[in-house]
């Protein structure tokens, strides 16, 4: 945890379709999927079915237009709602309407409304699909309707989709705003962390340094457990800004100290520092574990940071480092263990979706139940023949946007 790195060393060292989901020249963090934007695009479709043909759509706006009107009484309901969402495109006129009717369901008293429908996350996906970072901003800034994103997912899509739109100091906003809300008492959700460290990443300014390394702290005095995107994240920004130091520091509470963007970050912030000792080290042992006969994984290198490692140990005039390195290099590409995609790019890959139940997603808890333990234990009979996987902690149903 990032509460293991010394505050010290922190301190110094045509009308487009609104289920569209790929912007040109525009990258997501998360996938469509992890957001759940696909499932969002399947509901316009099927909406869209239920309302054919122009008429109908144009029928439903007019009435909903009537009903938002200042001396109107009527009351818009979850049903409206949910239709509108799904059927606006990207255009004035419907993002207005839109956002008119979620001021009015918000503000109508709560006893009046029908059914528990979480609509936050929704929205947020629908400004999503259309790109509309800016609509979306007004939303959460506006007292009036912040309250109805007081999940943890509504902030997360909000921050891919400013952070796709490059406007990192909207995305540092939102996050801000996240935290003064402070969901569920957690003023560091990891997914909204992750891409605060994103944007701060790529500023790469002397202040999103600072900005940085004062979230780390805050972070770290939190108890929060950093995720492995956030640290690397942090530590290739600290090693751009000339701190390979903080660097290695950042790196240390991760777990998985061979994956492959910490294993680069490593290797590099040592050069950087002088220590081309560890720096081959950390290249012999990934020569070493490479056995694909065995079924092994190659621990590769990516090639823009074996370059620059080259620079560094022709700089360091010493020979003997400078033969090892060329052996080890040739070695490496020998075994296709040199990758030609950089370092950034790495980086930036897409955040799959995980299951709520796959094991990868329960590396950090530690309070999980294993059956074959227990079974052992109390069970020496084996009387019941139950299953011997690890038991992992039951996730609620129903708080998928919650999440």
């Amino acid at each position: 945890m990032m509460r293991n790195i010394p505050r010290c060393l922190v301190r110094f060292c045509s009308q487009p379709s609104a289920t569209q989901v790929q912007y040109q020249g525009l990258r997501l963090l998360y996938t469509a999927e992890s957001l759940g934007l696909d499932g969002f695009a399947a509901s316009r479709s099927k909406t869209a079915v239920n309302f054919h043909g122009t008429q109908m759509k144009e029928k439903f706006r007019s009435r909903m237009q009537e009903f938002v009107a200042p001396d109107s009484t009527s009351l818009i309901f979850t049903d409206d709602l949910k239709t509108m969402i799904n059927l606006a495109e990207k255009n004035p006129e419907d993002i207005k309407l839109l956002e008119q009717m979620i001021e009015k369901f918000h503000n109508q008293s709560t006893g009046l409304r029908f059914g528990t429908f979480v609509f936050g996350p929704v929205i947020m996906r629908f400004f999503h699909s259309v790109n509309e970072p800016n609509a979306m901003l007004a939303l959460l800034r506006n007292p009036k309707t912040v309250t109805m994103f007081d999940q943890f997912m509504s902030y997360q899509i909000a921050m891919d989709l400013l952070l796709k739109n490059k406007m990192y100091n909207e995305v540092m906003e939102v996050f801000a705003i996240a935290q003064e809300r402070s969901i569920q008492d957690n003023k560091f959700p990891k997914n909204c962390f992750i891409l605060a460290m994103a944007a701060l990443y790529r500023m790469n300014t002397p202040e999103s340094y600072e900005k940085m390394k004062a979230l780390a702290t805050a972070a770290s005095d939190a108890g929060h457990v950093p995720m492995r995107r956030s640290l690397t994240y942090a530590a290739a920004l600290a090693l751009n800004q000339n701190d390979p130091q903080l660097c290695l520091n950042l790196l240390v509470p991760s777990k998985q100290q061979n994956y492959v963007t910490i294993r680069n970050l490593k290797a590099l912030a040592f050069a950087k520092l002088g220590r081309l000792d560890d720096t081959m080290a950390l290249l012999r042992a990934s020569l070493e574990y490479d056995m694909p006969a065995d079924g092994g994984r190659k621990r590769s290198f990516n090639k823009n940071i074996v370059d620059l490692i080259g620079e560094l140990v022709k700089e360091s005039g010493n020979k003997d480092v400078q033969l090892e390195f060329a052996q080890i290099v040739k070695n490496m590409s020998d075994r296709q263990m040199i990758e030609e995609q950089t370092l950034e790019n790495l980086l930036d890959t897409p955040i799959e979706k995980l299951e709520p139940r796959d094991r990868d997603s329960w590396n950090n808890n530690r309070n999980f139940v294993d059956r074959g333990m227990v079974q052992t234990n109390f069970n020496k009979q084996n009387r019941n023949d139950r299953s011997t996987r690890p038991l992992y902690p039951p996730r609620r149903p129903g708080l998928n946007d919650m999440e």
